[in-house]
């Protein structure tokens, strides 16, 4: 065995305890302040001058052709906003300014109701509420034109009704009939009172708190990890200091 290898063995590299890191921190704090204020700095910068992100919502109730049934299958209206009118309303609205925006659309509970989410900066405010505007008023159109076609056929019908009411005759045979054209007529005009036009009921409201984290616990998150790199530095630095003061006395042994 070499006489370096016994320098090594008979502990002549003192074990890492609480007096050498202090003593490691002191020796090297240039280095660890440096070390330690450098990303801090520098992420406190980022943390600072970036701009907080909020979720904006816009909620809609389709147009209704009775009390629990929309125009057409939810899934389609998302469908028609995914594919056409959000689409539309980004290329017109986005385009001259730059900005990329995404707009998740998705059913809301049991209640019928399509949700329209963006998730952007206080900044993009103004576009998000005209995408939304836009994207909703060429669906709230759609099922405008879905909702009068219902109900041209719905008076269609009761024209036929009321014709037939006039063309029955009374008498023990015709009042029956009469009686079931009459009460026909009835249930088509609530179905025709009972149609809804399609409503905002919220457009691009932005959320009370930004989304992910605050910039108070990202500047913690920061802070701490820069002092824990900073500490493995020094004391990483230290030790190789130790180890070649040591290998520099064994080679003077020699």
């Amino acid at each position: 065995m070499s006489r370096a290898d016994q320098g090594f063995k008979s502990g002549d590299i003192e074990a890492i305890s609480l007096v050498a890191i202090f003593q490691a921190f002191f020796l090297w704090k240039y280095l660890f302040l440096f070390s330690f204020l450098l990303p801090l700095v520098a992420g406190g910068l980022l943390v600072g001058l970036s701009e907080e992100k909020f979720s904006y919502l816009t909620l809609i109730k389709p147009a209704m052709v009775s009390q629990a049934r929309p125009v057409e299958p939810l899934q389609a209206s998302i469908m028609r906003l995914e594919r056409d009118h959000i689409p539309d309303a980004i290329a017109e609205l986005e385009g001259s300014r730059g900005e990329k925006l995404k707009v998740s659309v998705y059913g809301v509970g049991s209640d019928d109701l399509i949700a329209l989410s963006t998730t952007v900066p206080r900044s993009g405010e103004v576009l998000v509420r005209e995408v939304h505007e836009t994207a909703v008023s060429g669906l709230i159109s759609d099922h405008l034109k879905a909702l009068q076609r219902v109900e041209e056929r719905l008076n269609l019908q009761i024209e036929a009704v009321e014709q037939g009411i006039k063309e029955t005759p009374g008498g023990s045979g015709g009042d029956a009939v009469l009686a079931s054209l009459i009460e026909r007529r009835s249930m088509l005009l609530e179905r025709v009172q009972s149609l809804d036009e399609a409503t905002v009921l919220t457009l691009a409201r932005p959320g009370m708190e930004p989304e992910g984290l605050s910039k108070i616990i990202k500047f913690a998150v920061i802070v701490l990890a820069s002092l824990l790199a900073a500490m493995i530095l020094t004391l990483f630095v230290d030790f190789l200091a130790r180890v070649r003061r040591e290998m520099d006395a064994v080679d003077c042994n020699e």
